[in-house]
């Protein structure tokens, strides 16, 4: 709340999306937003619009000071923001795909987990073979940190079973599980949503959840939209993708500071500066600040006419 009261470019941003999904779908994110009511906030349907909103509201933030990237890459509803920061399509587009995304989602019924294990992909496979269990690979989002999505009930074994290897884990609080097998009775709706929506060539290098590389404008269609909701979110391998191409400076445009420290597992290079725009328990305004002090004193141009 701070930051949209402190900053007009943020607040103009928040207030464009809102008012779209007002007009278009009667959906008042904003009230649910300010409500600042936990149980409401938590649904799946106002979650992942809340995370686009808000990302989108600080990449358009930071590219007013001119901090403008040369890569960027998401982490499931992160790669729809990062999508639209590339000009794969636009903003509206980007709020209808992820609109009716987290409506099918939270249509689907109840009875799902995910997992968190941290150890390598290699035992976490090894683990559900052999117990013969149907559960997917969610994400890998750093070297030793997989999820594991699928029935509860299978979760629990599988929990047991890495328990009895002293192989910590921890269930997350979720309503569905996503990334999975689980996600299928909403593709075909959904890739009929996705086709209207025009996909155009990525103008930044944009790096998939799905594949852990580069993404090309021959990728970029509605297919690839309903993999991403099934596939796994390779995290992992798309960081090490963007530090083998050299990248030195990663910026996590988000609520939190979560994906900047997986991100630091993912790399060797112990020169990257790694920041996040928001901090759980610091004011939004000043964690903003202290971010862009940093990449000053790295050397990046900031805009100061912009700023100020």
């Amino acid at each position: 709340f701070d930051l949209y009261d402190a900053h007009p470019v943020f607040k103009e941003s928040i207030d464009k999306c809102c008012d779209y999904l007002a007009k278009e779908f009667s959906c008042d994110l904003k009230a649910i937003w300010l409500s600042d009511d936990e149980a409401l906030i938590s649904q799946t349907q106002h979650t992942q619009l809340l995370l686009f909103v808000v990302e989108y509201a600080l990449s358009e933030l930071w590219q007013s000071f001119g901090i403008n990237p040369d890569y960027v890459i998401g982490h499931s509803v992160g790669e729809y923001v990062a999508a639209v920061t590339a000009r794969v399509f636009d903003l509206e587009s980007g709020l209808k795909l992820i609109y009716h995304r987290a409506r099918l989602m939270q249509s689907l019924p109840e009875g799902g987990g995910m997992l968190v294990v941290l150890a390598d992909i290699k035992t976490v496979k090894a683990a559900i073979k052999s117990q013969k269990l149907k559960l997917s690979i969610a994400a890998i989002n750093a070297p030793r940190q997989i999820v594991v999505s699928g029935d509860k009930a299978a979760l629990k074994n599988i929990e047991s079973c890495l328990d009895e290897k002293s192989i910590r884990t921890k269930m997350l609080n979720v309503s569905h599980a996503f990334h999975s097998y689980l996600m299928d009775p909403i593709l075909t709706e959904f890739k009929q949503i996705a086709k209207t929506i025009e996909y155009k060539k990525p103008n930044i290098t944009l790096i998939s959840n799905v594949t852990g590389d580069v993404l090309s404008a021959a990728q970029l269609n509605a297919d690839y939209w309903v993999s991403h909701i099934k596939e796994g979110v390779n995290f992992a391998g798309g960081i090490n993708a963007l530090s083998q191409k050299g990248c030195d400076v990663y910026l996590e445009v988000g609520p939190g500071a979560v994906l900047t420290g997986l991100g630091q597992q993912c790399v060797s290079d112990a020169d990257g500066l790694w920041l996040s725009s928001l901090n759980k328990g610091c004011n939004s305004w000043d964690s903003i600040l202290k971010a862009l002090a940093k990449l000053y004193v790295k050397g990046l141009d900031i805009d100061w006419q912009s700023y100020d």
